[in-house]
């Protein structure tokens, strides 16, 4: 008999969005699940809308709380399940008809406690779901080390996110978020993937990720997001203390380059004291690198370069070609930021890429979202190699050259 997988979902002011959450868990193909919301304080309807759900489907449990946070809600969530496995989805989200079937397979499969997918960015409530069938391909698995290495390398976004995963229940034992925090995914995946030893990944996107204005990560910049230094204190240890100094090393790359990223922020906001803090940090940790020859480069070409920003506005939807050094680089910036939203990461050699656990795409993707671009931005250094691509990307793919970006600007 398949077992029993536990779904959490934190729901707090999203009437707007949660029907199309809870149906889209309501509606999987694997049906041995129960269905855990966490109202967490809710005015606005949703804590109703939970109750008349609750009423529609018996593997629906609703329980409400005062107002704790994701992190809170999360916990209550852990506390209730009776599942083997863990999964976890987010209410303004909504997930394809096949993602628990397709993770729990891949687990069998492959023998991890972890899978993980791909996830579609959308502002749109009504894009297509594409409804992937389980195939048995394209899955490749990774050590706890080579998948944590990997989030550092290239800053892959779902490498610390939690719904695009599923967990065997064990792998929580002992694990709790951290109340009262943001960024709380930070504080716990790399634990839970370093207990499992292993993961299976595969790059079918089967996760639906809206970006909507007023949700955490897209709100105006806020103090709360400083929270993630403590995540990186935290796990600079964690990795000191199971002796892998490598990724303890990389972890101290990462939390030097994001903290720059803050400085701009933090100026604009006039916050005098938290600056002299973040460049007392920054001094710190370039200290710290230096005495231990670490290059504070984001990568190891001769050359560094920088995302064109003044050609791409912030909140734009953008397609990001090529996936070399300087595509791997351009993610890293744009990610950091949050700047913009990339749709796509295509690249003529996705196929190896995907391989290598890069979330690339076929340059055919490009026609699946047509108008709906607002720039493709070339990453690409060689001029004559650029002109082949836009007219490739013009003459094959129906790309407007008028939103085609290829300013490569060394810094």
């Amino acid at each position: 008999m398949e077992p029993l997988i536990s779904v959490i979902i934190p729901v707090h002011e999203v009437l707007a969005y949660l029907p199309r959450c809870i149906e889209s868990v309501m509606q999987q193909s694997y049906e041995n699940l129960e269905i855990i919301i966490v109202d967490d304080g809710s005015t606005d309807g949703s804590e109703r809308l939970c109750e008349e759900m609750q009423n529609r489907d018996p593997r629906i449990k609703v329980v409400h709380q005062e107002y704790m946070g994701v992190s809170g809600a999360r916990n209550t969530g852990l506390r209730e399940a009776k599942g083997e496995y863990l999964a976890f989805v987010d209410s303004d989200d909504w997930v394809d008809v096949n993602y628990l079937n397709t993770l729990w397979r891949i687990c069998e499969q492959t023998g991890c406690r972890i899978a993980q997918c791909g996830f579609r960015e959308t502002l749109d409530e009504l894009e297509n779901q594409e409804n992937h069938q389980w195939k048995n391909n394209g899955i490749y698995v990774y050590s706890a080390k080579e998948f944590c290495s990997l989030e550092y390398i290239v800053s892959l976004r779902g490498c610390t996110t939690l719904w695009n995963k599923l967990f065997h229940r064990s792998l929580f034992d002992g694990i709790e978020f951290p109340t009262g925090k943001i960024h709380e995914d930070e504080f716990v995946t790399y634990r839970v993937i370093w207990k499992s030893e292993k993961i299976a990944v595969t790059n079918v996107k089967l996760y639906y990720y809206r970006r909507r204005e007023g949700s955490i990560m897209t709100s105006e910049y806020s103090i709360n997001r400083l929270d993630l230094r403590i995540a990186y204190e935290e796990r600079y240890r964690f990795y000191c203390e199971t002796g892998e100094t490598e990724l303890a090393l990389l972890t101290r790359k990462r939390h030097l380059q994001w903290a720059e990223y803050q400085l701009e922020f933090l100026e604009k906001l006039n916050e005098k004291n938290l600056l002299l803090e973040m460049k007392e940090t920054i001094k710190k940790l370039r200290v710290e690198l230096a005495d231990k020859n670490v290059s504070v480069c984001c990568d190891e070409m001769e050359e560094r370069y920088v995302f064109p920003f003044e050609e791409v506005e912030k909140g734009t939807n953008i397609i990001l070609y090529g996936a070399g050094n300087i595509g791997k680089l351009f993610y890293r910036q744009i990610a950091a930021l949050d700047y913009c939203y990339i749709r796509a990461w295509v690249d003529m050699d996705a196929m190896r890429l995907r391989k290598q656990g890069l979330p690339v795409d076929d340059v055919k993707t490009i026609l699946h979202y047509g108008k709906d671009i607002d720039k493709i931005i070339i990453a690409v250094k060689n001029r004559k190699a650029v002109k082949d691509i836009i007219k490739l990307l013009c003459e094959k793919y129906n790309a407007d050259v008028n939103k085609i970006v290829h300013e490569i600007i060394p810094i």
